[in-house]
């Protein structure tokens, strides 16, 4: 669990997090550079998740061997199956990642939302419904590593 204190009257207890895969984690269906020694020090303290519709077929060989649990979601409505999933997490513990137009409820709905504009750029929807937009995945899973950076980004 990391503990995100919003401010004094409000703390973010995140147990969960909840990643895309292609576009935010992955481009073209190749995990980028880094992310995978950013999952294990993160996995230390978080339970990880990574959702894909696995369109390219690529997902359980790039991530299968890092400590995450990998959900495949049915391909057509992409956006409500993230959505449940995160609830059924619980919304409130969860953080999320994503770029697309089908992370939007999901980034709206979890405790933080951050949306990545990466190489594939991110759909206009997922940046709606974020807490937080970053340029990176790299950048995203580093705030977690040092929370006060999303204290300085989302408190009032």
């Amino acid at each position: 669990m990391i503990e995100i204190e919003i401010s004094t009257k409000e703390s973010l207890q995140i147990s969960c997090l909840v990643l895309d895969y292609n576009g935010t984690i992955a481009r073209d269906g190749i995990l980028i550079e880094g992310v995978d020694n950013l999952i294990r020090k993160l996995s230390e303290n978080l339970e990880i998740y990574v959702l894909t519709a696995d369109t390219r077929g690529s997902v359980i060989a790039q991530v299968g061997h890092l400590p995450c649990i990998v959900h495949k979601i049915p391909e057509g409505s992409e956006d409500l199956s993230k959505n449940e999933f995160v609830r059924n997490l619980g919304s409130s513990k969860t953080a999320c990642i994503g770029n697309g137009k089908n992370d939007r409820l999901m980034l709206r709905d979890s405790a933080i939302g951050i949306a990545v504009i990466g190489k594939e750029g991110a759909s206009c929807h997922a940046l709606e419904g974020a807490d937080i937009i970053v340029i990176s995945i790299i950048d995203a899973l580093e705030l977690f590593l040092n929370p006060l950076r999303i204290k300085a980004t989302v408190r009032t």
